[in-house]
């Protein structure tokens, strides 16, 4: 099994198919003390073979030491490594997406200009979302929950083209990959417009980005110093998603047969679970 120190940083990415670097990268997380689960290759889509099929609670299959993620990756090096959030690792994940042409980074500042709620500078990663035409991309802001933070729900469109990530669910960890588009359709740069990858500080949410290798405690101490506002969760339970109920309702009309939209934006399958596919 694989050691890691907390000043080993995240191992680089080989692209090999049948390289290590995913494994390497499942294990520095466990090392580093985050719940992870493992994900289908290039997708966010949990793997069955890992975490079985009869489940509804992600608490529930989190892998929260280095031996239980050495067995699952021991004969399946290419699985994404996707982080639990919520109460269990006590993260909370900003997700602005830019798919559609929004501009999430521009109403993240505008509701901090008219709250007057400042969000710390915690640790962010581009996503697997780009869009050509406004040169923008998409993002994580990983927040650390207070120890006396009530429970957050996930919330899709909290305000337009930004998702808060929490309660019973998943973000994808670099360098997990996402194939949604054809390879031949990235930038010219092949799988590396598709992962997900840690930024420097100063990322400006544009599609040319500085990836790094953060060290273990690098990673934790830059989450631990940046505590979600009382001012943040107060607005996300007493808003949620109404801000945007045109685009939720919206994005309801774009849901595959046998999903549905819950009140509070999670995507379901027609027995009411949560989708794990989503």
């Amino acid at each position: 099994m694989s050691e890691y120190t907390p000043d080993t940083p995240l191992p680089p990415v080989d692209y090999r198919k049948d390289g290590t670097w995913l494994r390497g990268a499942a294990m520095f997380y466990a090392n580093a003390g985050f719940p992870i689960v493992a994900n289908q290759p290039g997708a966010k889509r949990v793997a069955w073979q890992i975490h079985g099929k009869d489940w509804d609670d992600w608490n529930s299959i989190a892998l929260t030491t280095p031996e239980q993620v050495a067995k699952a990756w021991r004969d399946n090096p290419t699985y994404c490594p996707g982080l639990v959030t919520g109460r269990i690792s006590r993260v909370l994940v900003i997700d602005g997406d830019v798919k559609s042409g929004e501009n999430p980074a521009k109403e993240l500042q505008d509701w901090q200009d008219s709250t007057g709620i400042t969000l710390p500078e915690g640790p962010i990663a581009r996503t697997s979302s780009y869009n050509t035409e406004t040169g923008r991309r998409g993002f994580h802001r990983f927040l650390t929950l207070p120890d006396d933070a009530p429970e957050i729900p996930t919330t899709l469109e909290w305000i337009p083209g930004v998702d808060i990530i929490c309660e019973q669910r998943q973000v994808m960890l670099a360098p997990s990959w996402s194939d949604k588009r054809k390879l031949n359709e990235a930038r010219g740069e092949g799988l590396t417009d598709q992962q997900y990858m840690w930024q420097l500080p100063g990322f400006r949410y544009g599609l040319r980005t500085n990836d790094y290798y953060p060290t273990g405690e690098d990673l934790r101490e830059s989450l631990e110093e940046a505590e979600a506002p009382a001012g943040l969760l107060e607005d996300i339970l007493k808003f949620g998603s109404s801000r945007t109920e045109k685009q939720r309702l919206a994005r309801q009309q774009s849901l595959r047969t046998g999903q549905k939209l819950s009140k509070k934006g999670v995507i379901l399958t027609a027995e009411g679970l949560i989708d794990i596919d989503h």
